[in-house]
């Protein structure tokens, strides 16, 4: 016997002030400035992932039809899926699953209150510096006993609460006279309530210069996350 799979019809609301574009048609004006049109696609995104396997987007634009009414969107469709509708600038859409899966990815990830603990000692090495970023999420004790004392290291500085989302990768930059040495770790992967730290082996770009520059630590969106300038009294300590 024939079995007819059932269907599903599916509603997102727009924005009544900005209405959506057809598939394949281009795009309408979003007047951001007056100056400044940027002309914007709209997408529908499939996703056929099980449960506990990362998601993959598919572009199903062009194989569901699209209706417009009551400032909604309608499509039809036959299968269990999560589905998506995304709309980004006319000039994104080469990418648009990637910067789909960044954005989804990005959504998913639990943010956490932390802090950015900077350390500094000299290195064993001539005329070097060992930098020492420890992150540390609300609630943990850093200030007795703790790894960075043993191993004779001075506080810096530290930075105010952030919002800083789980398994993000962080990179440390240098800039100034300071440079890092080869092989030095440069990146923290965040994983709350547990230790990450990065250490970081700097030298001076010209050696008669003072020993000053600058630590940024950069998330793995290209976010600038904090900034500090980094001034070392070698010898002095």
């Amino acid at each position: 016997p024939e079995v007819k799979l059932p269907t599903t019809t599916n509603q997102v609301e727009r924005n009544q002030a900005n209405s959506l574009p057809h598939p394949g048609q281009p795009g309408h004006l979003l007047q951001m400035r007056e100056d400044m049109p940027i002309e914007t696609e709209l997408m529908l995104l499939c996703s056929m992932s099980g449960s506990g396997s990362r998601t993959v987007w598919e572009d199903v634009t062009l194989s569901t039809p699209l209706s417009f009414s009551n400032n909604c969107v309608q499509f039809t469709t036959v299968v269990s899926a999560q589905f998506w509708l995304l709309k980004l600038p006319a000039w994104m859409a080469s990418d648009k699953l990637a910067i789909a899966d960044r954005i989804f990815r990005s959504a998913m990830r639990v943010p956490y209150l932390a802090q950015l603990w900077v350390f500094w000692r000299e290195a064993e090495r001539k005329e070097g510096v060992e930098l020492r970023v420890v992150m540390v999420t609300e609630g943990e004790r850093v200030t007795e006993n703790t790894l960075e004392e043993k191993e004779n290291f001075t506080l810096l500085g530290k930075s105010a609460e952030l919002d800083i989302l789980d398994k993000s990768e962080m990179q440390l930059r240098i800039s100034g006279n300071m440079e890092t040495i080869s092989g030095s770790v440069q990146k923290i992967n965040f994983r709350p309530f547990m230790e990450n730290r990065a250490t970081a082996e700097l030298k001076r770009k010209e050696a008669y210069a003072p020993a000053a520059g600058q630590v940024e630590v950069v998330t793995d969106c290209e976010e600038v996350l904090f900034t500090m300038p980094l001034l070392f009294q070698m010898g002095e300590k």
